[in-house]
């Protein structure tokens, strides 16, 4: 699926018109390039988290949660259960209304950015992350 200035203006992307304009072509651009491209990469999770299949997107919040939780940036007990709460979500639908209020705000670009930042490796961290959007776009 291509993502076009449309797109990303129905999207309420936070960029104005002309930055659109300067980073999308009329034709639009795939993932991959919006991964390859120097926005922001809090912008690169944001974005893939609206093309990703919901499978896919669930899956990419579970593992930025988790990555969290191993680096210590988010310490509240009552995180620890997302990443099994949104994997079961992107198998079981019909368990979503026993899942925690909380899965539902996972907000990926923020939990991304808090990975990062907590990693002992900020670069790898943010090269891992791009790695499995790729990889989530396959399945």
């Amino acid at each position: 699926m291509n993502i076009t200035r449309e797109r990303l203006r129905s999207w309420r992307v936070c960029y104005s018109d002309a930055r659109i304009a300067e980073l999308v072509p009329p034709e639009g651009v795939t993932l991959e390039q919006v991964l390859d491209s120097s926005i922001p990469h809090a912008d690169k999770i944001w974005v893939a988290d609206r093309i990703l299949s919901r499978a896919a997107r669930l899956e990419l919040r579970a593992r930025l949660v988790e990555r969290c939780l191993v680096y210590g940036s988010l310490t509240d007990e009552r995180i620890t259960c997302l990443p099994a709460a949104l994997r079961a979500d992107a198998i079981m639908p019909e368990m979503r209304a026993a899942l925690p209020a909380a899965v539902a705000l996972v907000a990926p670009w923020a939990a991304a950015v808090w990975a990062v930042e907590a990693a002992p490796d900020p670069e790898a961290e943010r090269k891992r992350q791009l790695d499995d959007i790729r990889e989530l776009m396959a399945k």
